[in-house]
């Protein structure tokens, strides 16, 4: 038979999916308010650096064009190398935002990916998209 524990969620099926967080409304929904103002800020950001693809996600740094002279390729060249990192970072820190959304969305949030280990509440006000717990996490 299937014996069932207060803080385990199961599947359609009655398979194990992962052990609840314990945290409260009010701290997930201020988890919630950071989220979403980070994600904004991100996006803001990538739209200052970068352009966003038609379809999808992804992001691809601008190419500023300043002229045709060797030192202005160089200049532009330096500038492109400068936004693709930055716009590389953000893109992965905005993925990252977003999945602690649907995490919080969807009742995982603040349990440990790795052990499904409820993530201490320390951690989540520390890096509010943490996936891991500290012993699983970087």
């Amino acid at each position: 038979g299937l014996f069932l524990f207060p803080g385990i969620r199961y599947g359609e099926r009655g398979d194990f999916l992962m052990i609840s967080s314990n945290l409260d409304a009010a701290f997930l929904e201020k988890q919630t308010r950071l989220l979403r103002a980070e994600q904004e800020t991100l996006e803001r950001e990538l739209a200052r650096i970068a352009r966003k693809d038609a379809v999808g996600e992804d992001y691809h740094a601008k190419f500023e064009n300043i002229g045709r002279a060797e030192d202005d390729n160089a200049l532009e060249e330096e500038r492109y190398e400068a936004a693709r990192s930055s716009e590389q970072s953000l893109e992965l820190h905005l993925r990252d935002i977003r999945s602690a959304l649907v995490r919080l969305e969807d009742g995982t949030y603040g349990v440990c990916t790795v052990c499904q280990s409820p993530i201490d509440r320390r951690r989540l006000e520390a890096l509010p998209s943490a996936t891991a717990c500290v012993r699983h996490g970087t």
